[in-house]
């Protein structure tokens, strides 16, 4: 080979290496450039977040903050003496009231028993005197057990029946 060829291909070689160098250059140019300006969106949206965030953060401190300052208002309404009942008084009150109303309602009912019970009592009297006028004669043993047993019964129920307890 002639010198001049080896000098043109070495020639042809070294302007293709510069031209790839020079196209590799510029695409290296542009990469970075594409980079800068990502990371500068980049910068930018972090630094929309952290505004984002101090805001919150600011806003959940002067939340805190009320929070605070209520919680010290309660605490010093229940260390104060007061002249007007706690809650929990309050709500001893009405349970007490709805016990004393359902005492009342159940007192209402047994006064209506009782009452029933001495009509009941009443006419059981008139029918032992009605009993007492029949003859023995006139009655079988079953009869005389039944009343028998029944007098009995109400014997034991009569005394209820006449005590204070039930009387208004």
């Amino acid at each position: 080979m002639s010198a001049r060829l080896v000098t043109n291909r070495l020639i042809a070689n070294c302007f293709r290496w510069l031209q790839m160098s020079a196209w590799a250059l510029e695409e290296n140019i542009t990469f970075v450039k594409s980079q800068i300006e990502l990371y500068k969106a980049t910068l930018f949206d972090s630094t929309e977040q952290l505004n984002d965030y101090r805001a919150r953060y600011q806003a959940a401190s002067g939340e805190l903050t009320e929070r605070q300052l209520e919680m010290r208002g309660l605490k010093q309404a229940l260390v104060q003496p007061s002249s007007s009942p706690s809650r929990a008084i309050i709500e001893e009150m009405v349970r007490k009231q709805s016990f004393l109303d359902r005492l009342g309602s159940i007192q209402q009912t047994v006064d209506g028993l009782v009452d029933e019970l001495r009509s009941i009592a009443v006419e059981w009297t008139v029918l032992q005197d009605r009993l007492k006028r029949l003859s023995r004669d006139d009655l079988t043993d079953t009869d005389l057990a039944r009343s028998l047993l029944s007098k009995s019964l109400f014997e034991d129920i009569w005394p209820c029946m006449v005590s204070n307890r039930f009387n208004k």
